[in-house]
């Protein structure tokens, strides 16, 4: 809506009169890149008197029975801007190193002759002999190419894509081009950085401003397992072992509660369980281990913010989950998935390794569940999620066996996790 200073208003909607038309952007995808040919470019067609009479007219279709709200998170933005050093260059190949591994693209500033390709790929790590090194994006292209329009200094970023790296190299396929500046250009979800750490040992702290970086790297709309491979999937283990850290140095509270909801809207109608992804809609998976991040996150976030509403939105989700995860067990006991002590560091491990995880989610599961009906003052659901903890906790002891090796590494693996769990 306009609002005019002679006191009326106009709204601008969309009908049948608009009007749309190709652009520079050819191609783009989360994984491979972009591909933008500057020669597409129409000049003007964003401003007032544009002649758009080779424009084609839109296709009118029902509007969408979903309700239209507006954005409950910080915004992806570009929130910094680094200054590459130049290293020996090979070929026809310029490399430039950020000097720090980070989640975005590069701003190039560059001339030459119309029709000149510029192939700019990005990646993690050098070879020894000072080449470029792809091999940790795996099947992902992450490629940006500029096609110039050579109309002077151009300038060209990405716009739909983006990637995780510390080294661009910058390539002419069919002629010479002038580069006269470049910028790493760094993209996360805005969450202002709250919490800092320092002491005397430059380790410790080296460790600590990765940590920051990794997890600026990793916070693009939702909680994601990497920026640079052909993944980029909200994992919820991912999330779940990150979040401690997360809410320490950042302000995540809008951006936890937006993928929060993601997760309550995917849960499955018919049976009641969970996604281990998000976003993306539901598909069956064995993940007791990585759905109950839910239950977890969702404490910890009361724990860190006090809000006692998270927890009223999502209570009847993660009751009806506890009644997919009672629908499966055999005399409270949990079969055995593909998780398990995911990583784990013993010897000879195999996925879904030990048998008992599952079940001691469900147990932490049935405590939270208790935790949150005190919080909200149900001592009903209380006493019902206590007794089923009790219940799993004895079935558990008395069924289940593991290695003492596996349990010096679960328990450290456990008292790191759920440190924000104590009374």
């Amino acid at each position: 809506m306009i609002s005019y200073t002679d006191g009326t208003s106009e709204i601008i909607k969309t009908d049948e009169s608009w009007k749309f038309s190709d652009g520079p952007i050819v191609y783009n995808c989360v994984y491979d890149g972009e591909i933008y040919d500057a020669r597409l470019e129409q000049k003007g067609w964003c401003e007032a008197g544009f002649d758009d009479s080779g424009w084609k007219q839109v296709s009118i279709f029902e509007k969408p029975t979903a309700r239209l709200e507006s954005h409950t998170m910080p915004a992806i933005k570009v929130v910094q801007t680094i200054k590459p050093k130049e290293l020996k260059p090979y070929g026809n190949s310029r490399l430039f190193d950020m000097e720090q591994n980070f989640s975005g693209w590069v701003r190039i500033k560059v001339s030459g002759e119309k029709g000149t390709k510029i192939k700019i790929r990005f990646a993690e790590d050098i070879h020894d002999d000072g080449t470029i090194d792809v091999s940790s994006n795996e099947n992902a292209k992450a490629t940006a190419e500029y096609i110039l329009n050579g109309e002077g200094i151009e300038i060209y970023e990405p716009q739909f894509t983006y990637f995780g790296f510390k080294y661009a190299e910058i390539t002419s396929e069919n002629g010479s081009f002038d580069l006269k500046d470049i910028e790493g250009r760094v993209v996360h979800t805005d969450n202002c950085q709250i919490g800092d750490f320092s002491c005397d040992n430059e380790l410790v702290n080296k460790i600590h401003r990765a940590t920051v970086w990794s997890q600026k790297s990793n916070m693009l709309g939702y909680p994601m397992d990497c920026p640079q491979r052909d993944e980029r999937l909200g994992w919820f283990g991912d999330a779940q072992v990150t979040a401690e850290e997360a809410m320490f140095n950042f302000d995540m509270a809008q951006f936890y509660e937006n993928w929060f909801e993601g997760i309550k809207d995917n849960q499955n109608e018919k049976t009641g369980d969970l996604p281990i992804i998000s976003p993306q809609p539901y598909i069956w998976d064995e993940g007791v281990e990585w759905s109950s991040t839910y239950f977890t996150m969702l404490w910890q976030y009361y724990q860190v913010y006090g809000d006692k509403r998270i927890l009223t939105r999502h209570n009847n989700t993660m009751k009806r989950y506890m009644q997919f995860l009672d629908s499966i067990s055999t005399d409270f006991i949990l079969p055995m998935g593909w998780i398990g002590d995911w990583g784990s560091l013993v010897n000879g491990w195999k996925e879904g390794q030990p048998e008992s995880v599952p079940t001691a989610f469900y147990y932490w599961d049935a405590k939270i569940l208790s935790k949150i009906a005190k919080v909200l003052n149900n001592e009903g659901d209380r006493l019902f999620y206590e007794k089923l903890a009790n219940d799993i906790r004895a079935a558990y002891n008395k069924n289940i066996s593991i290695t003492k090796q596996e349990i010096i590494l679960m328990a450290v693996k456990w008292q790191t996790l759920f440190r924000f769990t104590s009374e």
